[in-house]
This record gives C-alpha cells, structure tokens and sequence, in this order.
C-alpha cells in the first residue's frame, strides 16, 4: 500500500516514502501512516505532520522539509501525492545534510503545473522534471486537488 502526502504551497520532501531495491513485496515503508516517526525536519518551525495516513505540510514559514533519518545507496521511490492550486514542492534524492539540496542534490518536481503562477516556466521545471537538468518526456500531470502517482 502507497502512502501519499500533501503538499500545501511550497513545500519539499526530501527522499521519500517507500525505498528500496528488491521485489515489491520485500519494500520497507519509511513513513508509517502515523505520525513523523523516521523523518526529521531540515530547518526550523514545525510545518509537517501526519493525518489519515498522509504526510502533510502547512505551508507556513519554517521548516518546508523533511528527510527520513536513514540513509539509503540504492532505491526506488513509489509515491502518491497532491498539491493546491499553485503549489509547488519535490523529492529531494542524494541531498546532502548541510547545504541547499536543490543545488547538490537532485529534484524531481512535483508541481501544480496547471496553475495561473506557473505559466512561463520551462520544461525541465515542470512535474516530473529533474528540476533545472532534463524535463519529463512526457508531461501528464493532473489539475491542482488530485492525487497523482509517481515512481523515481
């Protein structure tokens, strides 16, 4: 079963909720459907929290990331995820600890791509797009307020 989190306004998570490299079945979740146990928050404030089984940011000034607590080398990300309209958030991979980790890591945009704010961004900037490096090759992202699946 996938978890799913929701992105309010800007707001970033950083990795993800399902890692791993063997079968399907043999997948450990890293977000429990509970609460924040696993994760820590990457600056100050307290913005993220579980409800209904969904990670969920407020979107307020702070703390607009989190990272699990375990590092992993090698791993597939299977995830659910859904924005307000304009919002704007991703899945930081390989981030470092101390940095800005949409310069030394990698993004994948998740986006309201649809959204009025949006409009004169470029293609490596969109959903599914390693941010400001190669655009998805396809775009099929769904109106603000739907759920949406991806796999990194």
């Amino acid at each position: 079963m996938q978890r799913r989190f929701v992105a309010r306004y800007i707001a970033s998570l950083i990795v993800a909720l399902f890692a791993g490299t063997a079968p399907a079945a043999e997948w450990q979740p890293i977000f429990n459907g509970k609460d924040l146990s696993g994760w820590n928050p990457v600056g100050k404030g307290d913005n993220w929290f579980a409800k209904d089984g969904e990670l969920r940011c407020t979107g307020k000034p702070g703390a607009h990331w989190i990272r699990t607590k375990m590092e992993y080398a090698n791993f597939e990300v299977r995830f659910e995820f859904k924005l307000d309209e304009n919002g704007n958030s991703g899945v930081f991979l390989r981030a470092p600890l101390n940095g800005s980790p949409w310069v030394a890591g990698l993004e994948v945009q998740l986006l309201d791509d649809l959204g009025p704010k949006w409009k004169d961004l470029k293609p490596d900037q969109m959903t599914g797009s390693i941010y400001a490096v190669a655009a998805p090759s396809k775009r099929v992202t769904k109106p603000a307020g739907q759920w949406q699946r991806m796999r990194v």
